[in-house]
């Protein structure tokens, strides 16, 4: 838990002048991703977290392990490992912008979290960022001694989306994840915006811009695309965090329906006070602390760890 928190509310205001400012579709995208990047410094770091650049996949990426505690302690075995695909819209975000939550995901864990820097739209449209997430699990699955069952996948927003996309590719090859987590999961980036409900983080002219970027060539409901048109049926056991108040609950609720539908084991976890993926702001707000909380022991329990 922070050792100093903030209300939601007065961090959830404070965020929407920045978010609207960055998350544009009237700016660059170069001036959104360096803004992003730059706003990520401000975060509290995650004591106790060692970070390692590394290749993965053929993509950068960064890999995060806890360290034992100054004075004593051994490091967790390296048994277990979360493929993490960060949040961005499709067309920004980095492993960089997200670390506070993949850090903070190693501690509480005791797996390795490995953060993936896949391509983006729409210099890279889809289904490239899926390309890059499954030749990164493969290239973890051969460290881990091809056990898929010591992998999870990990997302938020348009990583969660990737994450559902990945999973269903994996089992279509007959590789099995040993969870999945999606954090307010992009799962249909095809559907209208003008339908769906602003909240502090999304506006309807971005979300257009950036799904349209990311779709390229794919039909709106092109299953690896929009994973909730995408069969849902032999998932791993799954836990999907989201706000009530936010643009994509609807989606996510969905996407919730077909994956119990399918006889999944899925946790939905809705909260009345969290704005889109503020697990990224835990080490500021109780609430998105004990969220991340939550996702951790989800984890701890269906991994070697």
């Amino acid at each position: 838990m922070p050792a100093f928190t903030l209300p939601p509310r007065l961090v959830e205001t404070a965020l929407r002048p920045v978010y609207r400012t960055i998350l544009n579709d009237r700016m660059p995208l170069a001036g959104q991703r360096r803004l992003l990047d730059f706003a990520s410094v401000v975060q509290p770091v995650v004591r106790g977290v060692r970070r390692d650049a590394m290749d993965l996949g053929g993509r950068p990426a960064e890999r995060f392990t806890a360290v034992p505690p100054a004075g004593g302690g051994t490091a967790p075995a390296d048994t277990a490992a979360v493929l993490y695909l960060h949040g961005g819209g499709f067309v920004t975000g980095s492993p960089r912008t997200h670390r506070p939550l993949t850090a903070r995901l190693a501690r509480d864990t005791g797996a390795a979290v490995y953060s993936l820097d896949y391509r983006l739209a729409p210099e890279h449209p889809y289904p490239a960022a899926v390309d890059d997430a499954e030749a990164a699990f493969a290239d973890l699955a051969r460290q881990y001694g091809d056990d898929t069952a010591s992998i999870a996948v990990a997302g938020d927003s348009a990583g969660g989306g990737i994450a559902a996309a990945l999973t269903r590719r994996l089992l279509d090859r007959g590789d099995r994840p040993a969870a999945l987590v999606l954090i307010a999961p992009a799962v249909d980036p095809g559907a209208d915006p003008a339908m769906m409900t602003e909240d502090a983080v999304l506006r309807r002219g971005w979300i257009r811009f950036a799904c349209d970027a990311y779709r390229g060539a794919a039909p709106a409901g092109d299953p690896g695309f929009a994973p909730l048109h995408a069969d849902t049926r032999g998932f791993p056991p799954t836990y999907v965090q989201v706000g009530a108040r936010e643009m994509l609950h609807d989606h996510a609720a969905r996407y919730v329906r077909s994956l119990r539908e399918n006889g999944v084991d899925v946790t939905f976890d809705v909260s009345p006070v969290l704005w889109h993926v503020a697990q990224l702001q835990s080490g500021l707000v109780r609430q998105a602390a004990e969220s991340v909380d939550a996702i951790a022991a989800f984890l701890r329990d269906r991994l070697p760890v």
